[in-house]
């Protein structure tokens, strides 16, 4: 005879996020808006299992059911970590660097508008560009590309695109090291 196997139920701290001085939430639905000194962000978190409230300067986030499992758990925190990156952009904004490494023929990198663009790399003929996410601003400054904006997920997302955009392709990649590297990912000090 088979027995039931019952989900076991787990303790958990219920996430008070603290709203910093000069932003504002607004939280309507699923969406979350928030507005600061560095500008604005908004997402949606689709969850029918958590609620979320702004009471005077903080916002709670609460499972609906009484019984929490582990996956409510894990939502928990990650709306909580979501937000808190969210606050945390709009009122000092994030960073990333990308290192430009050329040894085989000199890259020449230059930003045009909203386009970043790599001439020859690997000594190809044909420039490699890709497109600036929205809110996300480029500076070049030597061989060091710094990318800033308030969204922290963009932002390294960003800087991932570079990464591949000067993928080495079918080559030794000990011998072939050239290409873009991110040197400093967003939020690290």
């Amino acid at each position: 005879m088979k027995q039931k196997t019952e989900k076991k139920h787990v303790r958990i701290k219920l996430p008070n996020i603290v709203i910093p001085e000069g932003v504002s939430v607004d939280i309507s639905n699923f969406l979350v808006k928030v507005n600061g000194p560095k500008g604005s962000s908004e997402r949606e978190f689709i969850n029918p299992r958590l609620k979320m409230e702004k009471q005077e300067n903080k916002i709670s986030i609460k499972p609906i059911g009484k019984k929490v499992n582990k996956k409510d758990k894990m939502h928990l925190n990650s709306t909580a970590a979501h937000i808190k990156n969210m606050l945390l952009g709009v009122k000092e904004g994030y960073e990333c660097q990308v290192k430009i490494c050329s040894g085989h023929f000199p890259i020449t990198t230059i930003i045009e508008g909203r386009d970043i663009v790599i001439k020859n790399f690997l000594g190809e003929k044909v420039p490699r560009r890709v497109k600036l996410f929205d809110n996300i601003n480029a500076k070049l400054t030597g061989d060091i590309i710094t990318l800033t904006g308030n969204n922290k997920e963009k932002l390294g997302l960003m800087g991932a695109t570079l990464e591949k955009l000067t993928n080495v392709g079918k080559r030794d990649k000990t011998r072939f090291q050239d290409g873009c590297f991110i040197i400093k990912k967003p939020g690290e000090q």
